[in-house]
């Protein structure tokens, strides 16, 4: 069953380069079946590894994986390759995303933290601050997104805040498996792939780089994620 995960690890990370160039040609029809085999991909990822460890992280997790799977098409519907972000979609992606993250939060505080984690409100405050200074800043362009992406970015930095903790807890208490530590680089990863989607979304002067680092980092937010309970 490794080997199969690690066949479909190669596929993805294969979709992953075709989504991206896709993105590059601006061939939304491409980049919509790219995008979605590809969060499909993940999804059977995550399934492979309950296989191989029998971990119920799987179960749990699962809806939030949906939930990704769903904001992926929304947003690609939204026609977020060229920055159109046509509504609803855009909008109901983005809220598909929040429901991933707070599934995410819920469980991940569940099984790995006693209390509330100190890093998650660090860093949720911390990203709220910054989003609202970038709402403020002649760089950037919100319309009627600015409150909620100021919503979104507490909810994103209260993930990747308790990232952040649970990487500092396996060097300073060890967190008895490395399986955990690729959790917790997943969940940095999304909150630096979704730091970078709001600069391409909403800096009037974005970089080109912005939408490959957006997909590398989420993707590989994404694999580690769900391939993570392989290792447990």
């Amino acid at each position: 069953m490794k080997a199969i995960l690690g066949i479909m690890a190669a596929v993805y990370a294969a979709m992953v380069y075709g989504t991206i160039i896709n993105m590059y040609r601006q061939k939304q029809k491409n980049y919509l079946i790219f995008k979605t085999v590809t969060s499909i991909i993940f999804v059977l990822m995550g399934a492979a590894a309950f296989r191989i460890s029998g971990s119920q992280l799987f179960m749990a997790f699962l809806p939030a994986y949906v939930f990704c799977l769903i904001g992926d098409i929304l947003l690609a519907l939204a026609h977020e390759i060229d920055n159109n972000l046509k509504n609803p979609q855009f909008t109901l992606g983005v809220g598909a995303f929040a429901i991933a993250h707070l599934f995410f939060i819920w469980k991940i505080q569940t099984y790995m933290f006693s209390g509330v984690s100190v890093g998650g409100i660090i860093m949720s405050l911390l990203l709220g601050a910054y989003t609202v200074w970038t709402t403020r800043s002649s760089a950037f362009e919100y319309g009627s997104n600015k409150v909620p992406s100021i919503i979104y970015s507490l909810i994103v930095g209260f993930l990747g805040g308790m990232g952040i903790e649970l990487i500092i807890g396996s060097f300073t208490e060890g967190l008895g498996s490395p399986a955990y530590v690729l959790m917790a680089l997943g969940m940095v990863f999304f909150m630096v792939s979704d730091t970078i989607l709001a600069n391409k979304y909403f800096r009037k002067e974005g970089k080109g780089w912005f939408g490959t680092a957006v997909l590398i980092f989420y993707y590989g937010a994404m694999g580690l994620l769900t391939a993570f309970t392989a290792f447990l």
